[in-house]
């Protein structure tokens, strides 16, 4: 079924509407919040209350076709939320044999388990925002423009904070300074120590 026509039931209060919707797009929240947050415990907490949200306020939404990105927000914004009251846990990593049988999201195109391991490192030294922009990117393949309207930035801002989130990911990746020579930091903002 269509989402948008899905969305119209739920706003409506046809009974069942909203479990289906559950049941779309659960799924794929959970492992969007697990690879903005990089623990499980936190994901699920996150997706949950984003369907509660989703559930609240779905009637306020006037477009349905609009759906995926308002509900991308919603989660999005639950994972920083989450991420702030828990800053001084670190994310997990998985354990070779949930790489091996894939139940870990990260790397899921990769073959060798030595590569998503990696993978997996670099993503939880990164900062939540930073890995924001890459699911939203990467795992979720939103366009920068959806991107620009989950996060409520504009769309060059979108492509800095990717540039930026790729270049510290390579670098955790080769072991380098993304920024050697010191140039080009910012004090504060998605480059230092912004609260979210």
């Amino acid at each position: 079924m269509e989402i948008a026509a899905l969305v119209r039931r739920v706003q409506r209060g046809e009974p069942g509407a909203f479990e289906e919707l559950v049941e779309e797009c659960g799924d794929r929240a959970l492992k969007t919040a697990y690879l903005i947050l990089g623990r499980r415990d936190l994901a699920e907490d996150a997706a949950q209350e984003a369907l509660i949200r989703c559930y609240l306020k779905i009637k306020e939404l006037r477009d349905p076709q609009a759906f995926p990105v308002w509900f991308c927000r919603l989660l999005t914004r639950t994972c920083w939320e989450l991420a702030r009251k828990n800053r001084s846990s670190a994310p997990e990593l998985p354990s070779m044999r949930e790489l091996a049988t894939g139940s870990d999201p990260v790397g899921e195109g990769l073959e060798a388990e030595e590569d998503r391991w990696r993978l997996r490192q670099a993503l939880a030294k990164l900062d939540p925002r930073m890995r924001a922009v890459l699911v939203l990117r990467y795992f979720n393949e939103l366009p920068l423009s959806e991107i620009a309207g989950v996060l409520g930035i504009p769309e060059g801002t979108v492509k800095s904070r990717l540039h930026y989130a790729l270049r510290r990911l390579a670098a955790e990746l080769n072991g380098t300074d993304p920024l050697p020579t010191g140039k080009g930091k910012k004090r504060g903002g998605v480059y230092g120590s912004e609260s979210f």
